[in-house]
């Protein structure tokens, strides 16, 4: 299970543009620049010396920028993750998304309120099912308790189309932290989820990562 410990063993690759997800693992990467780019804004900032861009193999936000070039920088990391076949979604078409999505999120977070991994995962894809078995969910939780807390509340901040997924993005709020993105891939016609994120600056956790 990865830990927020393990954030900095990770390597970094430079900043590009990924095709459309062909795969719910490959989807996971769009996912993860998503939720990094949000999650970007409530990052502490070093020195203004430093003006080092990095991310790492989880497509995770780690950075060091001087504030001058701080919204350039943003701009770029949202552009490279809407390339390809991603897209932002609005109007009706968000509505519809948004409502199978909610009350299959509410549900998710729930189960993980709860520790109750057949409710956390009764919307799981088999593929996400395999990945996330119930012991992984339980250290999942454990980390979840231990550095961010009790879940709150969320509100949405963005829906994507990536290839045959829809990506919300959320901004939730946990008892210890109020900065923390969750990032759920849906099937655009089953509704189930294909992968999912949750990301801070106090721990970053992915469903395909590897454990």
């Amino acid at each position: 299970m990865f830990r927020s410990s393990a954030i900095q063993q990770q390597p970094s690759i430079g900043l590009k543009a990924n095709k459309a997800p062909q795969t719910a693992h490959h989807l996971d990467g769009v996912v993860q620049e998503v939720a990094g780019a949000f999650s970007f804004w409530q990052r502490p900032f070093p020195h203004p010396t430093a003006s080092k861009l990095s991310v790492n193999s989880a497509a995770t936000i780690r950075t060091g920028i001087s504030p001058p070039y701080l919204i350039t920088a943003v701009f770029l990391i949202i552009l490279v993750s809407l390339t390809g076949c991603e897209r932002v979604v609005t109007g009706s078409e968000k509505a519809m998304v948004l409502a199978f999505s909610e009350a299959t999120t509410d549900n998710l977070l729930a189960g993980l309120t709860t520790n109750d991994y057949t409710q956390f995962s009764r919307d799981f894809d088999d593929e996400l099912q395999a990945k996330l078995p119930s012991a992984d969910f339980t250290t999942l939780t454990q980390d979840v308790d231990i550095t961010l807390g009790s879940y709150l509340s969320r509100s949405v901040t963005q829906v994507t189309k990536a290839d045959e997924f829809y990506v919300v993005a959320y901004q939730a709020r946990f008892d210890q932290t109020e900065a923390v993105t969750i990032t759920v891939a849906f099937h655009d016609t089953i509704h189930s989820i294909a992968t999912l994120t949750i990301d801070s600056a106090e721990m970053s956790w992915s469903a395909f990562q590897n454990r």
